[in-house]
């Protein structure tokens, strides 16, 4: 969180998503708003209870079909 925040305010969204796997490890990819706030009504996914997070879907490879498997990157 240290990285997150700023004076005592986080990015209004930080979006995560699952940017690849390996052995017992799972890496995350944050995409965080250049605004910053200390008022959770302005945090974008506070209406879903998650304050600033939206959970998003890995980036889908190319050619994707709904309800087809794909691998993640590997760690």
């Amino acid at each position: 969180m240290a990285l997150l925040c700023r004076d005592g305010r986080c990015p209004e969204w930080i979006d995560i998503s699952v940017e690849a796997v390996g052995e017992g490890v799972t890496v995350f990819r944050l995409t965080c708003c250049g605004r910053y706030t200390a008022d959770p009504g302005r945090m974008h996914y506070t209406r879903h209870g998650l304050g600033p997070f939206g959970v998003k879907s890995p980036v889908l490879p190319r050619g994707f079909r709904e309800g087809e498997r794909f691998s993640l990157k590997a760690v």
